[in-house]
Parts: C-alpha cells; structure tokens; sequence
C-alpha cells in the first residue's frame, strides 16, 4: 500500500493538507477500512466543513459501515452544496435502490444522467430504478444507453 504511505508522508509533513487527507481516505475506503477512512474524511471536513468532495466521501464512508440514514444524509448535502456532483448523485440513487426506494433514486439519477450522458453507470442506475418503478421502456433506452457508452469507439482514447 505504497500510496498510503506517502499520504502519510505528506501528512507528516502537512498534517493539514485536505487532499492528503482526503486521497488517503480513497485509499483506506478501496482497502476496506471505511472507520480509518472516516476519520481522516472528518479531519478533512474541519478545515474546509462546506466540501462536497469531502461530503460524497463521508457518504460512503459511512454507507459501507451500515449508517444508511447518515449516508443519505451526507450525498443529500454535498449534492446541495455542488449541484453538479454527478458522483454524489449516482451514489444516492444507488443506496435509494438498494433500500427498494427507487421512486426516490429516480430524481437524483436522471439528473446525473442529465449531467454525464456518456457514463454508463449512470444510465444503468437510472434503468434499475425506471424499471422497478414500473417503466420498462424508459429502462430500456437507459440501458441501450449504458451499452452504447460502453463501446470502445465512445470511450475517451486520454483519460479526463
């Protein structure tokens, strides 16, 4: 786990660096270990309380320790605070599913839709939750979307 050490690093160095704190807490998030994570997320969040980046990270944070109703909570405020958080968005809408709320997920993925067309996640979010509310053929384009996003001939040849 090379880059968390050097996060460490760094923070060592700047123990008030927010990106330190923050791409450490990615890291700690990908390896299972969302409890470290939430604490550098929250560290991160008091030296800068209005981030929606460090508020779509505190969502899932605590999504994966079994916090549901503060998880939504957390989305709920960072997609306030960057209405064009897309992330934040698909991440909402996705524990709404999961929590069989998907009338509540469709808002929130079909403005993440609205805002990142080509991301085929978004669209296969939006068609679970159009289809389990009952629109089949609205479910269908969204997946032929995801599909058609999914070709190498839409895919970005340089990462954004």
């Amino acid at each position: 786990m090379a880059s968390l050490i050097s996060f460490d690093e760094a923070l060592r160095i700047d123990p008030q660096h927010r990106k330190s704190l923050l791409n450490s807490a990615r890291v700690l998030l990908d390896t299972g270990r969302p409890g470290e994570a939430q604490g550098r997320i929250e560290r991160a969040m008091g030296l800068e309380p209005l981030s929606a980046e460090g508020l779509r990270l505190l969502g899932r944070a605590r999504y994966e320790m079994k916090q549901v109703p503060e998880a939504i909570d957390a989305y709920q405020r960072a997609i306030a605070l960057d209405e064009r958080d897309v992330w934040a968005m698909n991440n909402l809408g996705l524990i709404y599913i999961q929590q069989d709320r998907s009338e509540d997920a469709l808002p929130v993925l079909a403005r993440a839709v609205e805002l990142r067309r080509d991301s085929p996640v978004f669209q296969n979010n939006l068609g679970t939750a159009l289809e389990r509310t009952g629109h089949p053929a609205a479910a269908r384009k969204a997946y032929e979307a995801a599909v058609a996003a999914e070709r190498p001939e839409s895919l970005p040849t340089v990462h954004p």
